[in-house]
């Protein structure tokens, strides 16, 4: 059963528009910006934290590059034991905001400690939790399928998916008064690019065995 899916915009605390249409294995409808009760850009660190209580705070890159997440192994959810990162870009330690979640088979997450989920922490019948956590294992053919025609192939593993649209920059926004002014950045008044993005990643044998959504916002 074909049934539309919405992607929820947590900036600013705005949700994704409805866009397209999915027909998952189970039917469910997909949330790509959150997971687990937890919204990008709305959620930081600090807030999972205190949720899931998991105090394992881990650091990669450097500089530009540079962000912090928090892991945790899920069960109950499927048969494999999978685990879920929440990402935050930049060098705010637990005061960042979730700017990307990426979920994987335990055992390729790379990551040798991880806090625990398990069904009693979360509303297993959570439709979006499920459809999400439902597409790791699923075969490429069958999320090209579901999802749509991916804008690039990042060689035969690899499949990525965005969509960016241009919106109003809100009246509340820190500094609102400073970018009226940037007259080389806007021809009326200013605006933010907000793009959303998911990567897919496969095994020797085409299921999936990780995926990465993430929001990433800009002016000027």
């Amino acid at each position: 059963m074909k049934e539309k899916f919405r992607f929820y915009v947590a900036f600013l605390f705005c949700l994704f528009s409805t866009a397209g249409q999915a027909n998952t294995e189970n039917s469910y409808a997909i949330r790509f910006a959150e997971f687990l009760g937890v919204r990008l850009m709305e959620h930081t660190l600090a807030d999972i934290k205190a949720i899931f209580k998991n105090d394992n705070l881990y650091s990669q890159g450097d500089a530009a590059t540079s962000s912090n997440y928090l892991c945790f192994e899920v069960l109950g959810l499927t048969n494999r034991k999978f685990t879920v990162k929440f990402i935050s870009d930049g060098e705010f330690g637990l005061n960042g905001k979730v700017t990307a979640i990426e979920l994987s088979f335990a055992e390729t997450s790379g990551v040798e400690q991880c806090g625990s989920i398990s069904s009693s922490d979360y509303d297993a019948k959570n439709a979006s939790t499920r459809a999400i956590s439902d597409l790791l294992g699923m075969s490429k053919d069958k999320i090209i399928k579901s999802i749509g025609t991916p804008i690039r192939f990042n060689g035969s593993k690899e499949l990525y998916f965005e969509n960016c649209e241009e919106l109003p920059l809100p009246v509340d926004y820190p500094n609102y008064e400073n970018w009226i002014n940037k007259k080389n950045c806007f021809s009326a008044d200013p605006t933010y690019f907000v793009c959303k993005n998911k990567v897919f990643v496969f095994d020797e044998s085409d299921n999936l065995i990780s995926v990465r959504f993430n929001m990433i916002e800009s002016i000027c």
